[in-house]
């Protein structure tokens, strides 16, 4: 028995000359699902060979090495994926008739969802067939050198344009999701980690404010939880003129209420945040010039006018998460040090913040000509004013 890279304790049992691996949270737990393993396979309820079919332990795959062993949202993603992209194209298939190129053309098909998504179905394939070749099913892993096709970059992954945000800023202005956006373009958070934020987790009352990012909400389940990593725990200033907004805005009698809520005062959930996007993104595109008409909607007696867009003009890759993903650009323009900014974004791998870093900007590369010039201005005695920019 020993403890893996995530915490969980695992052993192996060996039944027919086969082995079994078992992980679990908890020692108890281990026996426990090591004892049943072994039951079942002396009552015959686990005979898994090179006949079984993909369905059959795609299915086992999930119940022994998923259920239990990782968060309810993580085990719901490993489901969908086996259910639609595995077994519904060849759950009927044995194991050992399995070959790459049965599963190279799975993920081929799958060039119309981003990037990530088609990351993840890959992964998921290759940790089915992996367990699958150590519990000596099958020889090799099908799924072990599988290539990624080309697949739509994901809308999440740009920063607003100069257009956007002047539309963006004045609308925040007025717009009941105002300040959430703002968070989200100041402070770089992440839209699940402001559902659970509460004033108790912002210091406004100090010369340096800082928000405090303890939590996020999991989007499948709704559950409040600490971030997925280590590196999504941490405490990021707050630009001054947006402190001052928290304070106009701030409560004085409940530190523990939540920062944003919805109209009865309720925490919002991921649907109900979902729907203030929504809302935001539709105020927007009307603000921008979108083409609109009026439509009258008779109640009882009362006849009232509602604005429907006919033409759109904002982006329909305008998410949250551009507001995010702007922080970090603007870090960049601003001189911050990559490993700097990897903190404040709560990126457990620096090659995250790296992807977004190398989308240099004109500011980005202006304000280095600068500090390049200081430098060397005073390395060679002359001061910064005798110093030009090219």
């Amino acid at each position: 028995m020993k403890k893996n890279a995530k915490g969980l304790y695992t052993t192996s049992i060996t039944y027919a000359g086969k082995r079994y691996y078992i992980r679990a949270k908890t020692q108890k737990e281990l026996w426990q699902r090591a004892a049943q393993k072994q039951r079942d396979l002396e009552e015959g309820k686990i005979t898994a060979n090179g006949n079984t079919t993909v369905e059959r332990w795609a299915a086992e795959w999930l119940e022994t090495y998923k259920k239990g062993s990782v968060r309810k949202g993580t085990y719901e993603r490993h489901a969908s994926y086996v259910r639609r992209h595995l077994v519904a194209h060849m759950g009927d298939v044995k194991m050992k008739d399995v070959r790459p190129v049965h599963l190279q053309k799975i993920l081929n098909g799958l060039g119309n969802l981003s990037i990530d998504t088609v990351t993840k179905v890959s992964d998921t394939f290759n940790a089915i067939f992996e367990r699958a070749r150590r519990n000596g099913i099958i020889y090799s892993n099908p799924a072990a050198d599988l290539e990624l096709p080309h697949a739509v970059p994901r809308g999440s992954r740009r920063a607003v344009t100069d257009e956007e945000r002047k539309y963006i800023l004045i609308l925040s202005k007025t717009h009941p999701a105002g300040l959430w956006v703002k968070m989200m373009l100041y402070c770089g958070l992440r839209p699940e980690e402001t559902i659970p934020l509460q004033w108790c987790h912002i210091d406004l009352d100090s010369d340096r404010p800082r928000v405090r990012i303890e939590c996020a909400v999991e989007a499948r389940t709704g559950e409040i939880k600490p971030p997925k990593s280590e590196a999504g725990i941490r405490s990021v200033p707050i630009p001054l003129p947006f402190a001052a907004e928290l304070r106009a805005a701030r409560p004085a009698d409940n530190p523990f209420s939540y920062v944003f809520t919805r109209s009865n005062g309720q925490r919002h959930s991921v649907n109900t945040l979902r729907r203030l996007w929504v809302s935001f993104k539709t105020d927007l595109d009307i603000l921008m010039g979108a083409q609109t008409v009026q439509l009258e909607q008779k109640k009882r007696s009362t006849a009232k006018y509602k604005t429907v867009i006919i033409k759109s003009v904002v982006a329909p890759d305008l998410v949250p998460y551009c507001m995010r993903h702007t922080y970090c650009t603007d870090l960049q323009a601003a001189g911050v040090p990559i490993n700097v900014a990897k903190e404040l974004m709560g990126h457990s791998d620096i090659k995250t913040t790296s992807a977004i870093y190398t989308h240099s900007t004109d500011v980005a590369i202006n304000h280095a000509a600068d500090m390049i010039n200081a430098h060397a201005g005073a390395t060679s005695g002359a001061t910064p004013n005798t110093v030009k920019t090219g």
